[in-house]
């Protein structure tokens, strides 16, 4: 049987890599992993050397409080790529200085290139974009003096006489995602999340490419109890977090519960034993009084009969 890979959250920020492509899926502080981002930037500071990542997102993050600015620190990313800026302020001050790689590009065309990718395409063709400063024959979406000397991440291409943009693909190589509750084989669910979000084609976009997915959990349940309809993201495609705090609590409410288990069976024990013994005590004085009875009819036939003989 599949059984999921329950880890910490340190642990889930060393499954990524120097140089991977991490894509985080959130909406402002919705769904955002919390936990895992910010063992990733603990990380990147015990470390002392650069991580030299790109983030991917389709929406902002930030800032009440931190989301993605867990990674504004110059030498952990080296590019971004979103969409959404207005609430990461210490980005747009990297983005100002610059002192990362940023691209912007339209918030629905990213979270439609998830399907792309995952479907095994080279990318996302629309017409969104075009004549905008996402054009690469004006801007390319590059939101710098530094990102302006780089490749297009975007090309226009022509299909029947008619211009497309299209949105090159973006290997990922970690995705981070969050859930409500999941079970032993890894099953998710996003129940008490505000939106589902992109969450399961971000996911098998990642998994095209053989990369990593982690997923922070609120609740971990048996296997079998889950509603299968209610399931957002198949176990075999996870990697889980399981935050220590829920793990230790829910060892301690598992064991109590056998504890209490174990106490009222052998109270119920007890009193079956003591049940037994009573409903035995009184059979015996039954048996005594029917003896009784057998002894005084037998002693007034023995009388009948010597009154015979």
């Amino acid at each position: 049987m599949l059984k999921a890979n329950f880890i910490t959250a340190d642990e889930a920020a060393r499954k990524v890599k120097d140089g991977d492509t991490v894509c985080s899926i959130a909406m402002t502080l919705v769904s955002v992993s919390e936990s895992i981002l910010k063992a990733l930037e603990k990380r990147f500071f015990g470390k002392r050397t650069s991580l030299y990542l790109t983030l991917l997102h389709s929406c902002g993050q930030s800032d009440r409080k931190d989301g993605i600015q867990h990674f504004a620190h110059e030498g952990m990313v080296t590019r971004i790529i979103g969409s959404h800026w207005g609430l990461q302020p210490r980005w747009m001050d990297m983005i100002t200085k610059n002192q990362v790689d940023a691209y912007c590009l339209p918030q629905g065309q990213i979270a439609q290139l998830y399907h792309s990718m995952a479907c095994g395409l080279p990318g996302k063709m629309a017409k969104v974009g075009l004549g905008t400063f996402i054009d690469p024959r004006i801007e390319g979406g590059k939101m710098n003096e530094r990102t302006k000397r780089l490749p297009d991440i975007v090309d226009i291409i022509k299909y029947k006489d008619e211009e497309y943009m299209f949105y090159n693909q973006i290997p990922i190589d970690v995705c981070i995602i969050r859930g409500t509750e999941c079970d032993e084989m890894g099953n998710l669910t996003t129940t008490e999340e505000a939106m589902k979000l992109e969450v399961l084609p971000a996911v098998m976009a990642a998994k095209r490419y053989g990369g990593r997915v982690i997923a922070q959990v609120k609740r971990v349940v048996q296997t079998g109890s889950l509603n299968p309809k209610e399931v957002t993201v198949p176990g075999v495609l996870l990697m889980i977090l399981w935050s220590a705090k829920i793990l230790w609590r829910n060892i301690v409410r598992h064991h109590l519960g056998i504890l209490i288990h174990l106490i009222v069976g052998r109270q119920e024990y007890h009193k079956e034993i003591f049940q037994q013994r009573l409903l035995m005590k009184e059979n015996l004085l039954r048996v005594e009084v029917q003896w009784n009875c057998i002894m005084e009819q037998l002693l007034i036939l023995e009388q009948e009969f010597q009154m015979i003989w």
